[in-house]
């Protein structure tokens, strides 16, 4: 809780601090708030839209709420932007895998 109360003081000051955008998103999702994950991933995104850790991450929160299909469309969005993500492979498979 206060990593999550840092990174919304450093985006006070400064809201489009992507580092401090992925924490957030990382953050609120360690903590369980999976809806507030995916904002801050979804704003983070709209930032560094070639990143394809904002993809990823928001991937993997959807995964957790069981929005396979969407966790999917994430993983390959951050596959299309980097073919050799290893993460995003990963995570794409261990999910085609439970979608069987």
């Amino acid at each position: 809780q206060q990593a999550l109360e840092c990174f919304e003081t450093a985006l006070s000051i400064s809201p489009n601090n992507a580092r401090a955008l992925s924490s957030k998103g990382a953050t609120l999702y360690k903590l369980g708030k999976y809806r507030s994950s995916i904002e801050a991933f979804d704003q983070w995104i709209l930032l560094e839209p070639t990143n394809p850790n904002g993809y990823r991450g928001r991937g993997e929160v959807l995964r957790k709420l069981g929005e396979d299909d969407l966790a999917l469309k994430n993983f390959d969005e951050a596959l299309r932007v980097n073919p050799e993500d290893f993460a995003a492979n990963q995570h794409k498979g261990d999910l085609l895998l439970e979608m069987k």
